[in-house]
């Protein structure tokens, strides 16, 4: 079955996004199918002048939102600059390693939408706005719509937004969200069917993701893995360097999405990325696939939550600890927390069974 998937895929430093795209992608192809990335490009959307004034004088009614929304404007443009001085290669990984679709803008999907037997929305934080193409509106109403693992990112939609979610949703096959204030909020708008599934990057052993990881890093020191997003957090970088020092262990500093200080830091490659995690003695970071790719390495680790405007997007790290029975590895007061035993057999076992569960239903999905 030929399937177009819409996801995030133009960050240039985000390891999560291209990663969860890639799996996506390669898993539907171990089933058998066709799958390709649709590569919509919502700038290309025409907005009049008037609509973005209104945007902007709705976010100055409300202070936290108009701040996080600046928050996310002054990331993005750090993390352009940034990519301009460090070129991580995710391009060519995409180009390497995905199936792709031409580049496409919003007027150009909806009125020549690409050939497919299914489409598919998600992984990632892709139902953090209101973009109608994020929920698949476009295309014959007779091809199938899946939902897989989407994430409101914290947003917390008002009833005109819901309403529109709503009528989105109205003829999908399957809905379903990675976090548990998502699979809420989508069955209260009616959609009681809504499941709670892993991020598509937890549907795959940790075998396929050392198969494609480089080997050009090793080394037989220890050291943590230090993996931070722009976002805030109440612990500075400098107690975790001392930390590190004062137990003989290096730290490999890879930051992300607009985090910026004055410590030595790392930029690797998708590959590279994914042989740091592998073969790391631990990982600190405040990331939900920091945390993803932990887990699946069976590297040890602990989460630095998010503090700040944007502290609801942990619930997507606790919610996905919360089930594997590690909640205890958030950080809450000491950095030794990192040494504490970790028993990774019940997220082996659980993940497992998760990837058996998702196989079937989407056998029965896609068979016709």
């Amino acid at each position: 079955m030929k399937i177009g998937i819409v996801t995030f895929w133009q960050g240039k430093d985000n390891y999560g996004q291209v990663l969860q795209l890639w799996a996506m992608q390669y898993w539907l192809k171990k089933m058998g199918h066709k799958p390709f990335l649709i590569r919509y490009v919502s700038g290309k959307r025409k907005v009049s002048f008037v609509k973005k004034l209104f945007l902007l004088f709705k976010l100055a009614l409300k202070p936290t939102e108009l701040q996080t929304y600046m928050m996310w404007r002054r990331l993005n443009a750090q993390a352009q600059q940034d990519a301009q001085r460090h070129d991580r290669k995710f391009e060519a990984f995409i180009k390497n390693h995905v199936e792709l679709s031409p580049v496409v803008g919003y007027e150009e999907l909806k009125s020549c939408p690409p050939e497919a037997d299914a489409y598919l929305c998600g992984s990632d934080q892709i139902w953090g706005g209101n973009d109608a193409i994020y929920y698949l509106q476009f295309g014959d109403s007779k091809i199938k719509r899946i939902a897989y693992a989407p994430s409101f990112g914290g947003l917390e939609p008002n009833k005109q937004v819901q309403e529109q979610i709503k009528k989105y949703l109205s003829n999908f096959t399957f809905i379903s969200s990675r976090e548990n204030k998502g699979v809420n909020l989508l069955r209260s708008l009616g959609y009681k069917d809504t499941r709670l599934v892993p991020d598509p990057t937890l549907l795959l052993p940790a075998s396929e993701y050392k198969r494609i990881e480089s080997e050009n890093l090793k080394e037989s020191d220890s050291y943590i893995l230090l993996y931070l997003l722009g976002n805030e957090i109440s612990l500075d970088v400098s107690t975790i360097f001392d930390f590190a020092s004062q137990h003989g262990l290096k730290v490999k500093y890879v930051a992300s999405q607009g985090r910026y200080d004055d410590y030595s830091k790392i930029y690797p490659t998708i590959e590279e990325w994914l042989e740091l995690v592998d073969n790391a003695s631990y990982v600190i970071t405040n990331s939900f696939h920091g945390t993803v790719f932990s887990l699946i390495f069976n590297t040890p680790f602990i989460v630095i939550p998010i503090s700040g405007v944007v502290s609801r997007m942990n619930n997507r790290v606790y919610d996905m600890l919360e089930k594997y029975g590690l909640r205890e590895r958030i950080y809450k007061d000491s950095l030794t927390e990192l040494f504490l035993p970790i028993d990774f057999s019940n997220f082996n076992k659980v993940k497992e069974n998760e990837e058996k569960e998702i196989q079937s239903i989407f056998v029965e999905l896609l068979s016709n």
